[in-house]
C-alpha cells in the first residue's frame, strides 16, 4: 500500500504552506521553459503560414513580451495578496483596549425611517 508523503488535513496543509520559502529558482526555470514553448508554437505557426521574416519576428518577440508581463502581474499579485491577508489578520486580532461588546446575531436591526 502507497504511504502519502504528508497529512492532507486542512490543519497540516496551512502548517506546510505557512513554513514553506517561495521557490524563485523553480520559477524561473518553469517560466523560461513555458515561454520558450510558446514562443516556438506561434513562431512555427506563423512560419508555417509562409509570412514574412519580418511578421514571424515581431509575432515571436510580441509573444515574449506578453508571457513575460504576465508572469510579473502573477508575481506582484500573489505578493500584495500576501500582505493584504497578512495587514487583515493582523488587523482582525482583538486588542486589549477593545470595549465594546458585539451584538447578539439574534437581535433584530432597527428598521430604516420611511420617509
Amino acid at each position: 500500500m502507497n504511504r502519502l508523503e504528508h497529512e492532507h488535513t486542512a490543519d497540516a496543509i496551512a502548517r506546510r504552506i505557512a513554513s514553506s520559502k517561495h521557490n524563485y529558482i523553480r520559477d524561473f526555470i518553469y517560466g523560461g521553459i513555458d515561454g520558450a514553448v510558446t514562443t516556438f508554437a506561434v513562431v512555427s505557426g506563423v512560419a508555417g503560414a509562409e509570412l514574412s521574416t519580418t511578421i514571424i519576428l515581431i509575432l515571436g518577440f510580441a509573444n515574449l513580451v506578453a508571457d513575460l508581463t504576465e508572469k510579473l502581474r502573477k508575481e506582484l499579485t500573489i505578493h500584495f495578496v500576501s500582505e493584504i491577508s497578512e495587514a487583515v489578520a493582523i488587523a482582525l486580532q482583538p486588542s486589549a483596549e477593545q470595549t465594546t461588546t458585539p451584538m447578539p446575531l439574534d437581535t433584530p436591526a432597527e428598521p430604516a425611517p420611511v420617509v
